[in-house]
């Protein structure tokens, strides 16, 4: 599944457990990653199998970056005049509020989903309305709606207190 990593394998008592990084959220990643390795190369094979991805894709990502501003890349060549591996210098942030949580490739598969990366795939959820068959009724369509919604309010209270973390002081919620 592209894009999808496996955070948790499937075993005989649960599901496995897969989160989606988008594109925007790779880039946002490997940004962060330049800002604190400022002058260093990038991995692209360990980003490409940790964040479901293709090398090439990783490569297209850190080229955009630089045709946006956010990075510049500095060639290399080794002693004996070959091109070697690229560095990177940081230049600017991303503005977003997912760039301002630090998100690293840890965050991505760390417990409790602090970046609020989505954790269901679409297929499961997929739904035809009046295609019914000997296996699938209303009652289960519905029951799988329930879940996909409380799914995603679950993500959305993740991303609403990891905004209260990153707001200033004066912008928090009042506590209760």
């Amino acid at each position: 599944m592209y894009g999808y990593v496996i955070v948790r394998e499937m075993d005989d008592d649960n599901d496995a457990l897969v989160r989606k990084v988008t594109p925007f959220q790779r880039r946002c990643i490997l940004l962060y990653w330049v800002k604190t390795n400022d002058g260093g190369t990038v991995d692209m094979l360990y980003f490409a199998c940790y964040l479901g991805c293709e090398v090439r894709t990783i490569q297209y990502d850190l080229h955009w970056l630089e045709k946006q501003g956010y990075l510049s890349i500095e060639p290399t060549v080794d002693e004996h005049g070959a091109t070697s591996v690229n560095k990177y210098h940081f230049i600017r942030g991303i503005e977003s509020e997912f760039y301002d949580f630090k998100p690293t490739v840890k965050k991505v598969y760390g417990k409790g989903n602090a970046l609020a990366l989505r954790e269901w795939h679409w297929d499961d959820y997929k739904d035809i309305p009046g295609a019914y068959d000997w296996y699938h009724n209303a009652f289960d369509k519905f029951q799988n709606y329930s879940e996909l919604m409380s799914k995603r309010h679950k993500k959305r209270k993740i991303e609403d207190k990891r905004m209260t973390e990153i707001r200033p002081p004066f912008l928090k919620k009042p506590q209760k």
